[in-house]
């Protein structure tokens, strides 16, 4: 699609009338949907996102060089079941943030290919976009902690539920 069919579409899709205002969303689901939608846009192998770290800190700073998007056509080093191999192929990325912490939006294709001005557009659009998403459900998002708090509380209150019933039962018989 066109360079601002591509923008409307992520921002329909991952702003608040998308999924960033879905009730009840995890990150993971933005996130997903986010890195599939921008792999299918952007035409790539692979999207992920690569979390706080030196990585996405020096992706960064290549990317403020560079309009705010890394795209290139490195050679990767690799490790395989035979040894070492070199990858050759597109990788590229964006930073975004989420909470005070850096991340980056990241896209590789096997093949090298020329990136185009389209690309670095739809590019820093996904990263900007996923990061107001995740930004936006960042207060209502659960740490895996308070995730298995609120397990414990459940089934805690559901055994009382029970054992009140199962203690009330016999009792209610006898004193018939």
């Amino acid at each position: 699609p066109g360079e601002e069919a591509a923008r409307a579409l992520l921002r329909t899709v991952l702003g608040p009338d998308g999924v960033a205002g879905t009730p009840l969303i995890t990150h993971a689901e933005i996130v997903a949907t986010a890195t599939e939608l921008s792999a299918h846009l952007l035409q790539v192998d692979d999207c992920w996102v690569q979390p706080p770290g030196a990585f996405a800190e020096s992706l960064s700073r290549s990317a403020g060089e560079n309009g705010g998007v890394w795209l290139g056509n490195p050679t990767l080093p690799a490790a395989g079941p035979l040894g070492s191999v070199r990858i050759r192929g597109a990788l590229g990325g964006a930073p975004f943030f989420v909470g005070g912490e850096r991340h980056a939006l990241m896209v590789f294709t096997v093949a090298p290919r020329a990136w185009t001005r389209a690309d670095h557009v739809v590019l820093r659009q996904a990263a900007a976009e996923l990061g107001s998403a995740l930004e936006a459900t960042h207060g209502h998002q659960r740490t895996p902690a308070q995730e298995a708090r609120a397990r414990y509380d459940e089934l805690r209150s559901e055994l009382l539920t029970v054992l009140n019933h199962e203690l009330r039962t016999p009792l209610t018989a006898l004193s018939a």
